[in-house]
């Protein structure tokens, strides 16, 4: 037909219609960072020292009646340890131009205040840096499992997977070391930077690209990277013998550790190190209770959390519901709330809750009373000790450099808590 308004025509006449506010994806479930407090009353010069009573006094005397005199054999005291604990420095930085600070000076003209998104996002990936650092701090954050298959990506093993450590990672730079950590893959090939491009959730796979010089990126991983190699966030780690490790020392390493020392404390000394649980499989209920049933023996007296991968507490749940569904006394142990459920074993309730930043071939046992955080310095966007936020011009450039900053490390008591692993599925 001709002569017709046509949308085409008209289109001068229209208005483009913007939401009111952005809408921000990534999620904030931060379970360590919001649950295991920070100890400001107990801020460090130096190193932080906590003793432990390890064991109990070895020796007593025993007699029938009638025995006349006693010689006394030698005492054995108690064992009293001295845990220590050094934290670690975390810088966040990120920069705005003023022309966009003026753009977006108010919400009159843009969605928000330009330098408020921004300090916004810098303040929440903080947050991500330092959850992540809590559970995988001193490890890696995943083990590269298939490597060039398409080409450019390297997948990362189920095992040591967890969604949280990824998440709205395009864009962020990575270092890749061998096994032992001795080599660090990008500085052994021509010194490159390396850094994702693309995540692929469902199949853990990273799709990668290499620099020298942070400006022109090629699509890629550095030469030699393999199946085993480890993966950690830019500037983590200094690879060596020993690799130098600049991270905290997170909640699966201490619970995994079963030689040498934790904290300072041999691990020769049983209730010092986290009750081991190998699941080999599915997690369940009951192994769940086979962990709180050791824990317990240890001394446990207090509520626990169990915190596993969010597929491994979906997992749960499908077998909660069945066991609701079969029990006709109505007394049942198990209940289910909000995101989370709770079991009771031995006196001892258990709230089994997810976490995207635990391991998909782990879960952890850990009673919040006996954890904290030790550090000079909460997170901050303040200078510390002065006060007063962190901006400041970047000379020789009309942009404006704010940062964030952080002190701090975990500590918590292993042997309360209880380390699950060979999680499968």
């Amino acid at each position: 037909m001709a002569g017709e308004w046509s949308a085409t025509t008209l289109a001068a006449t229209y208005k483009e219609v913007y939401a009111d506010d952005i809408r921000y994806l990534l999620g904030k479930r931060y379970v360590l960072l919001n649950n295991v407090k920070f100890a400001a009353s107990q801020k460090p010069g130096k190193t932080y020292h906590e003793p432990v009573v390890l064991t109990r006094d070895g020796f007593f005397e025993y007699r029938s009646a009638n025995s006349g005199t006693i010689t006394y054999g030698n005492p054995v005291p108690a064992d009293i340890e001295d845990a220590q604990l050094n934290s670690s420095q975390m810088f966040g930085r990120s920069r705005i131009d003023t022309e966009a600070c003026a753009r977006g000076a108010s919400s009159k003209y843009a969605f928000r205040s330009s330098i408020g998104v921004s300090v916004e996002s810098l303040w929440d990936t903080s947050n991500a840096r330092i959850e992540s650092d809590l559970w995988s701090g001193g490890i890696d954050i995943g083990v590269l499992d298939v490597v060039g298959s398409p080409a450019n990506t390297a997948s990362i093993t189920l095992d040591s997977w967890a969604v949280g450590n990824f998440v709205g990672c395009e864009g962020t730079k990575i270092q890749i070391l061998t096994t032992d950590l001795k080599t660090d893959r990008g500085a052994a090939d021509s010194s490159k930077l390396v850094k994702i491009t693309a995540v692929d959730i469902p199949n853990r796979k990273l799709t990668l690209a290499t620099s020298t010089d942070e400006v022109t990126w090629t699509a890629g991983y550095p030469a030699s990277t393999q199946s085993g190699d480890r993966v950690f966030y830019a500037s983590q780690i200094v690879a060596g013998n020993p690799a130098t490790v600049r991270t905290m020392t997170g909640l699966h390493s201490i619970l995994g550790t079963t030689s040498g020392t934790i904290l300072n404390i041999s691990t020769t000394m049983s209730l010092w190190v986290a009750s081991q649980v190998n699941v080999n499989g599915l997690l369940s209920l009951s192994t769940i209770a086979d962990g709180i049933q050791q824990a317990y023996g240890k001394g446990l007296d207090e509520d626990i959390s169990v915190i596993c991968s969010p597929s491994a507490w979906t997992k749960l749940a499908i077998e909660w519901t069945a066991l609701k569904r079969g029990d006709v006394s109505k007394k049942t142990n198990y209940s289910m709330g909000a995101g989370d459920m709770e079991i009771s074993v031995l006196g001892i309730n258990a709230k089994i809750e997810a976490s995207p930043f635990c391991r998909s071939g782990k879960a952890v046992g850990i009673p919040y009373s006996y954890a904290k955080r030790i550090g000079a310095s909460e997170l901050t966007d303040q200078i510390p000790g002065r006060g007063g936020d962190y901006f400041s011009p970047v000379p020789g450039t009309n942009a404006l450099e704010f940062q964030t900053y952080s002190n701090q490390a975990l500590f918590v008591i292993p042997g309360k808590c209880i380390n699950y692993y060979g999680i499968t599925g």
